[in-house]
């Protein structure tokens, strides 16, 4: 084997192991499908980690995923939160006074680096749908994803809720 076989070969045989070592894990809920038509707003997400704006950056990208699916997606109101989000029952609140039939409420579970922040990006999301009228919540998902390191940290984010969002079943106009 010529030394430009064993380099490709070793090149190949790394990339594979790179192409591994990224990770990812969904489960979703069955639900009903939704009307792609309705009145849409995106809360601001409950964030259990200590990453600060994590919640606000997901509530932009999840907005972003909806709007690839055609759905337009009111955000919430963020302006007035100082040191915590507002709650999901407030969320639910302003939907219902501003006629909003489905609010996409989520959690974050893990946002930032594995090892100290010398590994990849881990990124572990849960999204529920929720009618505004009786605060039914008629589909969920959780999803999580770790890459390698050199990934950036919003383009794990952004895998992740784009996959969640592409999840819900919706019925098209």
């Amino acid at each position: 084997m010529s030394k430009l076989a064993r380099r490709m070969r070793t090149v190949w045989v790394a990339a594979l192991i790179l192409s591994l070592s990224a990770c990812s894990s969904y489960i979703q809920s069955r639900g009903p499908t939704l009307p792609q038509d309705a009145r849409w707003a995106v809360a601001v997400p409950d964030n259990l980690t200590s990453a600060m704006n994590a919640d606000l950056l997901l509530q932009q990208m999840l907005g972003t995923a909806l709007a690839q699916r055609d759905i337009t997606a009111k955000p919430y109101p963020n302006a007035v939160r100082v040191y915590q989000a507002p709650s999901l029952a407030s969320a639910i609140g302003w939907a219902r006074s501003n006629g909003i039939q489905y609010v996409v409420a989520s959690t974050i579970g893990e946002w930032g680096y594995r090892g100290n922040g010398k590994g990849g990006p881990a990124i572990g999301v849960t999204l529920v749908v929720i009618r505004a009228a009786d605060q039914q919540v008629l589909w969920q998902a959780s999803g999580a994803r770790s890459d390698w390191a050199g990934r950036g940290l919003d383009v794990t984010a952004l895998k992740v809720a784009k996959k969640l969002v592409d999840d819900i079943p919706l019925q098209r106009r």
